[in-house]
């Protein structure tokens, strides 16, 4: 008897516990799983597959998961192997543990039964029959962990149409084989009352090797997603275009060669959207996904397998995204829901099910009317699950209080979300924060080679050092992109605010603090010896200029040992003081890094700048083990 395992390659903790468990078993061979998880529905569907978009499981009410998919799809190519074989095999999973006594009784029986089951779960014994003492039909065998199967089993499961309506297989087969023992006169049965154990781990909640634990699952991503946008002037959407080329997106632009006729949208407008999309939808088939963004002020931050992830979890037919504001007509604003911290609907972006977005759109609207409040007068009139995002998990509108670039991701400070369509919606002072936005997410991230330190350092002081860490040109390069950036600001809760950017922001944090491991902490560590570095806790580049700020007051840093680099040197005054060690960095060259304690002994301040621009680089590290800000 030939004897297969299905086994995830990314699993061979699994492939070791399933062998150290089953060591009775012969002739036995590991096969490559399919893996659902990094599975599309483009990729499935190129491989002949697709999946009963109606189906939803019966206990959760919810679609079927990457994981159920794989688990499919890796059963039915055994399947196929055991019709190609023309002979019966043993087919198990392999996060189980099957005692021998049961693998032999379902190995005798197979001899005259086309299907034995030995680690189901009878979820409906009441309808189950009795064979003998050792096995007998279950009523609705579930988990399809291990198995015995024939060819002519094998071929009827896989000769119906299911690979192009995948259900999980822990539901296909039982049905299936209830059937072909009508139909095909097939023999199955189940051992009774089998000994099996599965293989948990603090990171695996079920006992189904290949299925997902339905609670936390990853749903599959089983639509054709249209992106669609208007842009009837395709100059004015380059970021939008050129954010989804980052991402891996297209896009298709029903407004290309349209004359536009929705007013110039200083005011109400943008009815035309609206009528050129009813058009679009008329050639899509119902159960396809769209997703639907502006032209002219908005871009992707995220691929939009993410977009369809984060829109499967919310179980809704249709989200639109939310706003601050209820625009263009206030008298609506008690129809939303206030206590949600972006409470009204913004029609600027949107995915939904063609079928439900038909139903939506159905109504008539003139080109130049208002597309914002049509879809608000509209978007709860159907009898569908339609939602607003209004944690701004998916879509995010514009505010420029909490909307953020961290670490190279769109963030909302207000609700703690990461998003993954930025829309500039506002005046012209909304569309320069959206702006600076884009440039921060694409426009300046570059690299900063920094010098190597070679372990040297220069004493300029008591417990004050000098290393080598920027060439001028890097200093220059770091200056240009803090300016591009733009967005000088004391940092929040700062008791000696003074104006800064955080070089997270500029992208350039994992080269900052990848150099710091690998050069400046041997230096620190063996000068203090025997302190202990903790980590690189902030960062920031800072400006002086006679319009903003001039100096800054004496303070210690929440640091244990701070960097300071200074960027340029044409200015006046405006130079870095240590008092109590009678030190300043005035004859210190651009680029080199001052290193001191920052707590306590290391006092400082910087005295009034004279005369043009002043940029510094100020490095702190974290006080003790997981000190963060």
């Amino acid at each position: 008897m030939r004897n297969f395992v299905i086994n995830l390659l990314r699993r061979p903790d699994r492939k070791e516990w399933f062998t150290k468990n089953n060591p009775y078993l012969k002739n036995m061979k590991f096969v490559n799983a399919f893996d659902g998880k990094a599975a599309s529905y483009r990729h499935i569907h190129a491989l002949g597959y697709d999946v009963d978009k109606s189906w939803r499981d019966p206990k959760h009410d919810t679609r079927i998961t990457d994981g159920e998919v794989g688990c499919f799809i890796s059963h039915y190519n055994m399947w196929k192997l055991c019709v190609k074989l023309n002979e019966t095999i043993y087919i198990s999973e392999d996060d189980i543990k099957t005692s021998e006594k049961d693998y032999n009784i379902a190995l005798e029986y197979s001899k005259k039964y086309e299907f034995v089951y030995i680690g189901q779960n009878d979820v409906n014994p009441d309808t189950s029959r009795e064979i003998d003492d050792q096995v007998y039909i279950p009523g609705f065998p579930y988990n399809l962990s291990s198995y015995f199967i024939s060819p002519r089993a094998a071929q009827y499961l896989i000769d119906s149409d299911i690979a192009q309506n995948i259900i999980p297989a822990d539901e296909y087969v039982p049905v299936a084989l209830k059937k072909g023992a009508t139909q095909w006169g097939l023999k199955w049965c189940g051992v009774k009352d089998p000994d099996v154990k599965g293989f948990v781990t603090s990171s695996d909640v079920s006992l189904s090797g290949l299925n997902n634990d339905r609670v936390d699952a990853k749903f599959f991503r089983y639509f054709n997603t249209h992106v669609v946008t208007v842009a009837t002037d395709e100059s004015k959407a380059t970021k939008l275009f050129d954010s989804a080329e980052k991402n891996g997106i297209s896009i298709t632009n029903i407004g290309k060669g349209v004359e536009w006729k929705g007013t110039d949208m200083s005011g109400p407008g943008g009815g035309q959207k609206i009528n050129l999309m009813k058009s679009h939808l008329e050639t899509l088939p119902d159960e396809d996904l769209v997703l639907f963004v502006d032209g002219y002020d908005t871009f992707f931050s995220a691929p939009v397998e993410t977009i369809v992830d984060r829109y499967l979890e919310d179980g809704a037919e249709v989200v639109f995204a939310a706003e601050k504001d209820c625009w263009p007509d206030e008298s609506l604003a008690e129809t939303f829901d206030l206590s949600a911290p972006y409470p009204f609907l913004n029609s600027g972006c949107y995915i939904g099910t063609v079928k439900v977005l038909k139903e939506i759109l159905q109504h008539d609207i003139k080109d130049n009317e208002d597309d914002q409040l049509y879809i608000q007068h509209h978007y709860d009139t159907v009898n569908y699950n339609v939602v607003l995002d209004h944690g701004q998990y998916i879509f995010m509108t514009m505010d420029q209080d909490n909307l953020v670039i961290r670490n190279q991701d769109t963030f909302n400070e207000k609700t703690r979300t990461f998003g993954c369509v930025v829309h500039g919606n506002g005046g012209d002072d909304e569309k320069r924060y959206f702006d600076r936005l884009y440039n921060q997410m694409f426009g300046a991230v570059q690299r900063i080679n920094y010098l190597p330190a070679y372990g040297k350092h220069e004493r300029i002081g008591e417990d004050t050092l000098v290393v080598d860490f920027m060439s001028k040109a890097q200093c220059e390069q770091m200056i240009e992109l803090s300016e591009a950036h733009g967005g000088w600001e004391p940092l929040p809760g700062d008791k000696f605010p003074a104006y800064e950017i955080r070089i997270k922001e500029l992208g350039l944090w994992d080269e900052l603090e990848a150099h710091w491991v690998n050069e400046i902490y041997p230096i620190v560590e063996k000068y203090w010896h025997p302190l202990k570095m903790y980590g690189l806790r902030d960062a920031f580049t800072m400006r002086y200029s006679m319009d903003t700020q001039t100096s800054l007051n004496l303070h210690h840093d929440a640091s244990l040992v701070t960097g300071s680099v200074k960027l340029n040197d044409d200015y006046k005054g405006a130079t870095l003081i240590f008092p109590r060690q009678y030190t300043n960095n005035e004859d210190v060259p651009v680029g080199k890094c001052i290193l001191f304690p920052g707590q306590v002994t290391h006092g400082h301040y910087c005295d009034e700048l004279k005369e043009g621009t002043k940029y510094s680089l100020t490095m702190w590290t974290s006080r003790y083990e997981g000190d963060v800000n």
